[in-house]
């Protein structure tokens, strides 16, 4: 319990939830070392190679007009969400499979 307090005396919330658990008799080890600010760049540059595929198959896809760029419609807006929390999901499915180097 002492290792807790000192591991999450930044983050409220997340020390609250270990104590809750630590009192509900459920044990889980909780480690946040895993996000950090290289992870979170990483996140960053995902999302924004994401974003920039997403539009250039916008524009291999949509119909050549030479004044104007090519707006989304509804459903290609759907598809970039979903591409992105993709990427988020598969971002923090990374984070916790790579361990971290120290």
């Amino acid at each position: 319990m002492k290792n807790a307090l000192t591991l999450y005396q930044n983050n409220k919330f997340m020390l609250f939830l270990y104590i809750y658990l630590y009192f509900r008799g459920i044990n889980i080890y909780m480690y946040m070392g895993v996000f950090n600010r290289n992870r979170y760049l990483a996140l960053v540059l995902m999302m924004f190679t994401s974003l920039i595929g997403w539009y250039t198959l916008l524009l291999l896809t949509n119909d050549f007009d030479s004044d104007v760029l090519p707006v989304p419609n509804n459903d290609q807006v759907i598809g970039l969400c979903i591409g992105l929390f993709s990427t988020v999901v598969w971002w923090v499915q990374r984070c916790y499979q790579i361990q971290v180097r120290t």
